[in-house]
């Protein structure tokens, strides 16, 4: 944590970034790890996302290409990532992994809307933010009910299927 430029630090203090982003960001120099910091908060990049960030500034020697890239890192991001194969489990069919794929793809999409969330205080979010994002909030909580029912009733399912197997 030393290592890291002030103004990080207190972001992570202040829960705005997390321990696992700042491991990412150590290996950047000081200088350059308030705006990458910036960055990866603005655009709500994942810890994965922001170590393929600090991986990829790290080999452009370039400032105009990293100006680039930190202008729209997820352009370069996607880049990288359509280059990496897809993960699979070989124990499961194709269904099976494309399930696991959909569960895990889910379970970063919530904690990461659930971190976003949390930075909100309760009925502190700004009337114009608020007016936009109410519409979006229900079509979110509905999608959420769907899938809580679904996945609820897949749960029970593959309880009883151990159970019976």
């Amino acid at each position: 944590a030393e290592q890291l430029d002030e103004a990080v630090q207190r972001d992570i203090r202040l829960g705005l970034l997390s321990s696992t982003v700042a491991r990412e960001l150590v290996r950047l120099p000081r200088g350059n790890q308030m705006p990458v910091s910036v960055v990866v908060r603005q655009q709500g990049l994942s810890s994965r996302q922001a170590a393929q960030l600090v991986t990829l500034l790290l080999k452009t020697d370039d400032p105009e290409a990293q100006g680039q890239i930190l202008a729209d890192p997820l352009a370069y991001l996607q880049k990288q990532s359509q280059e990496r194969p897809v993960l699979t489990d070989p124990r499961l069919s194709a269904l099976g992994n494309a399930m696991r794929s959909s569960l895990l793809a889910m379970s970063g999409v919530c904690d990461r809307a659930s971190r976003t969330c949390g930075k909100v205080a309760p009925g502190r979010m700004a009337p114009p933010d608020a007016e936009i994002l109410a519409p979006l909030i229900e079509i979110a909580l509905r999608a959420g009910k769907t899938a809580l029912t679904t996945l609820s009733q897949l749960s029970v399912s593959c309880g009883q299927e151990q159970a019976h197997g």
